[in-house]
């Protein structure tokens, strides 16, 4: 791949940007390494407006704000090892698809509520520790992939079945299918839930009875 000669306007050092052209308007992928609290790159929407995949792996990001409000076409992003420790600003990202974040420092996912067009999600080796973030994906009904190796949430019992019950849509988790067995097993508790719940209502309606009974 061939350096670009035009995109080190304030933005990136010419020797860490990999796209192969000359022409910015025509760049779709990009590749590059760069730690924003020296060089920023958040006029790289507008230099590279149809941009639709960005690899900045290895990076220093302090915030996905520093990508800049105008990746409007973006729809794969990688930022694996990149310093990240919270999503805040990624809702500009309106039409991304795959996000690539492992091994990175992430615990809250709530800026990812009700993103419509996410559907892998790589969270491998962060720090998402509460099932309450599950809720959270749970909105995001496109989403089809999500690995959470590496997390403490991994750790909860019956882990799989409980990730699979809350986002029922998935059909990956931590890079392996889920298979009709799962499926089952979480149909399995579902039901036995719900006889539990029948029993409890049909006992509280018992007592009630009883209790106007002997009113």
């Amino acid at each position: 791949m061939s350096h670009v000669s035009g995109l080190c306007v304030g933005v990136v050092a010419p020797q860490k940007l990999l796209a192969g052209t000359d022409d910015l308007d025509s760049v779709t992928k990009l590749e590059l390494s760069v730690d924003t609290t020296e060089q920023s790159i958040n006029r790289l929407g507008e230099l590279c407006p149809n941009l639709r995949q960005l690899k900045l792996n290895d990076s220093q990001l302090c915030s996905f704000r520093d990508l800049g409000t105008n990746l409007r076409n973006l729809r794969i992003l990688w930022l694996s090892r990149s310093g990240i420790t919270d999503l805040d600003g990624i809702t500009v990202l309106e039409l991304l698809e795959e996000l690539y974040v492992s091994f990175n420092d992430i615990e809250d996912l709530s800026p990812l509520s009700v993103h419509d067009t996410l559907s892998v999600l790589d969270l491998e080796a962060n720090n998402v520790d509460d099932v309450d973030q599950l809720e959270t994906l749970s909105t995001c009904p496109m989403l089809m992939s999500l690995n959470l190796e590496g997390n403490p949430i991994d750790a909860v019992p019956h882990y799989r079945r409980v990730v699979v019950t809350i986002i029922p849509q998935l059909e990956l988790v931590d890079d392996e299918d889920v298979t009709e067995e799962d499926r089952e097993k979480v149909r399995r508790v579902a039901v036995a839930v719900c006889g539990c719940v029948a029993v409890a209502v049909a006992v509280a309606v018992w007592l009630c009875g009883c209790v106007a009974v002997a009113v």
